[in-house]
């Protein structure tokens, strides 16, 4: 019981040493699975990267944009159709209200103003039917009851003729016009411009370069951990190690210093005795000197020791 409460005992220092190394194994083995995690991590972004730019993808986006570059194709047949029936529709209106009002025995004025009734409207139909001049430019016309269903057809306003004048601009090979919201947000080209985009992200050599950066900094905390459990747990590992590296060291220079002492010792002793001798004869003389001196003192120390019991004797009595 005594000896497990020494603190130098070999038992205690055995179990430390056990501890120590088990702390040490345990920051290593930390240190390179969180390592090994994070570079996997890296490794599988730049993995994603490399395949997200393969070409196997740019051609899986390619085919997906002619795909809708066919379908804009037969949109914008459908909404010309749409478009030039409905401004027919419009027209064939007008052309009826000319007929009535010219059937009522109303003449054309150029000059009737809208107090004139069923003469204005005559003249304002007539003029919006012009195909020389576009009247429908002017607000007297695009705001008339009878001509501005016409007039906003005429003047692409309405919605399907928005929409075909975004799809024919992103049909265009000259210019890109995806690059503006206008067609970037429209129903029809939304998908086509972001695909476009894509193809065109993926073509571009320094976007991949950029987002392969990505998994840079996934490599370098990687390693930065596994080198510093590395050392943390060597060091740590080396503490529990010290008693046998203080003996090997030992037992590396002991028979060196042996060797030494060994080749010294003749020296030494010589050296040691030609100094005795040297000294010898005046140690001599000063113990002559000095052995009368030494007898008094004794003397009087002697005499003082009497002297002392003699008092303490009396005292008792």
């Amino acid at each position: 019981m005594e000896k497990n409460n020494e603190i130098l005992s070999e038992e205690r220092y055995q179990k430390t040493k056990k501890k120590i190394a088990r702390i040490s194994a345990v920051i290593l083995i930390v240190g390179l699975l969180l390592g090994t995690f994070l570079i996997t991590i890296g490794i599988i972004k730049q993995g994603k990267v490399a395949a997200e730019y393969s070409n196997e993808s740019l051609a899986s986006l390619q085919d997906k944009l002619d795909s809708e570059k066919e379908a804009l194709e037969s949109k914008k047949t459908e909404l010309e159709e749409k478009v030039a029936n409905a401004l027919n529709a419009e027209k064939q209106k007008l052309e009826s209200k000319k007929q009535e009002l010219i059937s009522k025995g109303i003449k054309y004025d150029t000059f009737a103003k809208y107090d004139d009734g069923e003469s204005y409207d005559l003249k304002i139909v007539t003029k919006a039917l012009d195909p020389s001049f576009n009247n429908c430019a002017f607000d007297e016309y695009k705001n008339n009851s009878l001509t501005s269903d016409y007039c906003l057809i005429y003047n692409k306003k309405d919605e399907d003729s928005k929409n075909l004048n975004v799809i024919v601009g992103v049909l265009e090979s000259n210019f890109d016009h995806c690059l503006f919201d206008e067609y970037k947000n429209n129903a029809y080209t939304a998908k086509y411009c972001s695909l476009k985009d894509e193809i065109n992200d993926k073509s571009n050599s320094s976007s991949r370069i950029f987002k392969s950066h990505d998994s840079l900094p996934f490599y370098m905390f990687g390693a930065f951990v596994i080198i510093a459990s590395c050392m943390i747990s060597g060091s740590i590992y080396m503490i529990s190690k010290r008693r046998e590296i203080m003996a090997f060291t030992t037992q590396q220079v002991m028979p060196v210093a042996q060797e030494g002492i060994e080749k010294m010792a003749p020296s030494v002793g010589k050296a040691g005795a030609s100094i005795f001798k040297e000294v010898a004869p005046t140690a001599k003389e000063v113990a002559k000197e000095m052995a009368p001196v030494y007898g008094e003192m004794a003397k009087e120390v002697a005499k003082g020791i009497k002297e002392g019991l003699k008092d303490d004797n009396e005292k008792n009595k």
